[in-house]
């Protein structure tokens, strides 16, 4: 699992910091999001990725 993490470090990280500044700035805008839903569906479909691609990671690890 390190492995991973490490070849996808960066990727996780943009995630998080354009998460970040776009919940901020959606607080600055408009109050903050409409709905507490929103935010948490971007974020448990971002892990469900990472999930999936991960499985496919350690599968290819396997073969190889």
């Amino acid at each position: 699992m390190i492995e991973y993490f490490k070849k996808k470090k960066w990727e996780i990280i943009i995630f998080l910091v354009g998460f970040i500044i776009l919940y901020i700035s959606s607080y600055l805008l408009i109050g903050g999001p409409k709905t507490i839903e929103g935010p948490i569906s971007i974020f448990i479909a971002f892990c469900l990725v990472q999930f999936l691609k991960y499985r496919q990671f350690k599968k290819d690890r396997k073969k190889h």
